[in-house]
């Protein structure tokens, strides 16, 4: 083999590479996609039959109803923020 067939062929081996790796990181990132939406449904189904959580959401559906302010905000924020944690990442 001549070197410049042995370049053209180092060209595109590492062209066919960089295609692979790409279509690789495209499946995976459409993988991530689906699994944070699927995790994101099933915290949302668990928290629904957990009662603290519930009463939680029901007080603060009431407080922005009678636009009352929401004093516990932070702590919800914290508790979103542990579930997430917990099942999407």
């Amino acid at each position: 083999m001549s070197e410049s067939a042995r370049q053209d062929h180092v060209v595109e081996m590492v062209q066919y590479l960089r295609d692979t790796i790409a279509e690789i990181d495209d499946a995976l990132r459409d993988l991530q996609v689906r699994r944070t939406g699927l995790a994101i449904r099933l915290a949302a189904i668990e928290a629904a039959g957990d009662s603290a959580v519930v009463e939680a959401a029901a007080d603060y559906a009431a407080r922005v109803t009678e636009n009352r302010p929401y004093e516990d905000a932070e702590a919800a924020e914290s508790l979103l923020a542990e579930a997430y944690s917990r099942y999407v990442t």
